[in-house]
């Protein structure tokens, strides 16, 4: 929570240059004051980029995008392990369906890629909440299967390779996301008139809130998840995230963030 207070402190602190380097970006400032309408230093300020309702959109859609995919990727580094120790698997069964997982998540990331150019932001989007939906949906079943059950190393197979394949998707997407807010972000600027420095400093600051929004929801989540797995269950704890994939539907469908 202070660290959570920190960050949005530092959002709203407003920097103050030394004198000298004031003066010397004087001129471009001013040129901002012309495209903003006499906003003059305050234009590439946090407090303009939060109060701009074009850059409000776009942080809101490349935020809660990107949190989703961070959250579920998060997770599911924190509940495989968990979940193969909880069975009480040997050592061995459980490294080797985490080698699965990340094996296949290293493999595919640049045909991901290209998919993304290809066909697009939102089918990759969709594929990666299905394979998510899939993964932590099968950690849950193979805890409550047990580890008599003849049927849990095919289930930990399957959740470990949809994992790996949720996570060589959306990898990529984020990034590609973020770029995609920043380049709009900068697209606003250029049609206003600003100049090059100071679209630099918009978008600088416009990425820095962004940032600051996914570290914030990166402090809660993990807490969440603790809770669950340690006051209920696991296999709770695992359903729960599949559930946030299979809800994770409605946004990929409607975010603006995946018009591309």
């Amino acid at each position: 929570v202070g660290l959570g207070i920190l960050m949005v402190g530092s959002l709203l602190a407003t920097p103050r240059p030394p004198a000298q380097i004031a003066a010397a970006a004087a001129p471009p400032l001013a040129q901002v004051g012309g495209a903003k309408g006499g906003e003059g230093a305050a234009a590439v300020g946090y407090g303009a980029v939060l109060r701009d309702p074009d850059s409000r959109r776009d942080l809101a859609a490349a935020a809660s995008m990107c949190s989703l995919v961070s959250m579920l990727r998060g997770a599911y580094n924190v509940l495989l392990p968990v979940s193969l120790l909880a069975l009480g698997l040997p050592p061995s069964a459980a490294s080797l369906s985490m080698s699965m997982t990340y094996g296949v998540a290293a493999v595919f990331p640049l045909l991901v890629g290209r998919w993304l150019d290809a066909a697009g932001r939102r089918p990759c989007a969709v594929a990666s909440m299905v394979c998510f939906a899939v993964g932590h949906g099968g950690l849950g079943l193979a805890s409550l299967l047990g580890p008599s059950d003849a049927r849990l190393g095919a289930v930990v197979a399957a959740s470990a390779v949809a994992l790996g394949l949720a996570d060589s998707l959306s990898s990529p997407l984020g990034y590609t996301l973020k770029g995609d807010a920043a380049a709009s972000e900068e697209r606003r600027c250029l049609d206003q008139g600003w100049a090059a420095g100071d679209i630099k400093a918009r978008v600088a600051r416009f990425m820095a809130t962004l940032d600051v929004a996914l570290d914030f929801v990166g402090i809660f989540y993990p807490i969440a998840l603790g809770l669950v797995a340690t006051k209920v269950s696991v296999a709770a704890a695992s359903f729960l995230f599949a559930g946030v994939a299979c809800a994770g539907f409605g946004g990929v469908l409607s975010s603006s963030a995946l018009s591309a």
